[in-house]
């Protein structure tokens, strides 16, 4: 009896495989983001700020007969670059945890009580994927050896060396000076055409 399972087992194990092939390969494409010019960030933005995240918190987000998770993430905002001058930002993303359930987005930055930031967010309508480019449109702030400056640092934590090079840290020098913060603000007000 266990020869006549076998065939349909192993039939069984190979269509299982090809599905997971397939779902493996459809999330992972749909995870890819190219990364935009800095140039594009810049301009798809409607709003460009520098902020500390204040507080975040998760929750079910109920829309039609989806159950979705996301996690409302409170920035104390420093400076607006682009946009018009608030104190606090929320921002919703996608993704989080509620009790023993978690949500993973791939390429879904998240964000931390204490973060530093300046974060390029969508124009238009609030949306669960808020911010330019998933990753591409959040850059760190970090601190230099024995609190020498502000420096800026892609979404790998990568110092920059200049805006432009943001997704491409390998093109960088060894040698090249980290981005300052003031810098790379100044960069983006240029763009902008605001002072």
């Amino acid at each position: 009896m266990a020869a006549l399972r076998l065939p349909g087992s192993r039939l069984g194990l190979v269509l299982l495989l090809v599905l997971v092939t397939i779902i493996a390969s459809t999330t992972a494409k749909a995870a890819v983001v190219s990364p935009p010019s800095f140039e594009a960030l810049v301009a798809a933005a409607g709003d460009i700020f520098l902020g500390q995240v204040t507080g975040r918190i998760s929750r079910v987000d109920i829309r039609g007969a989806k159950r979705l998770i996301v996690t409302d993430v409170t920035f104390r905002v420093d400076e607006v670059v682009k946009g018009e001058p608030r104190r606090l930002a929320t921002l919703t993303f996608l993704g989080g945890s509620v009790g023993d359930v978690r949500m993973e987005v791939p390429g879904m930055p998240t964000f931390m009580v204490g973060d530093r930031d300046v974060v390029f967010v969508k124009r238009g309508r609030p949306t669960s994927m808020p911010i330019v480019g998933l990753f591409h449109g959040r850059f760190h702030v970090v601190t230099g050896p024995g609190g020498s400056g502000e420096y800026v640092a892609n979404a790998a934590r990568q110092p920059l060396s200049t805006a432009a090079d943001y997704a491409h840290p390998a093109r960088q020098a060894a040698n090249a000076r980290p981005l300052a913060l003031a810098d790379f603000l100044r960069a983006i007000r240029d763009m902008t055409g605001r002072r």
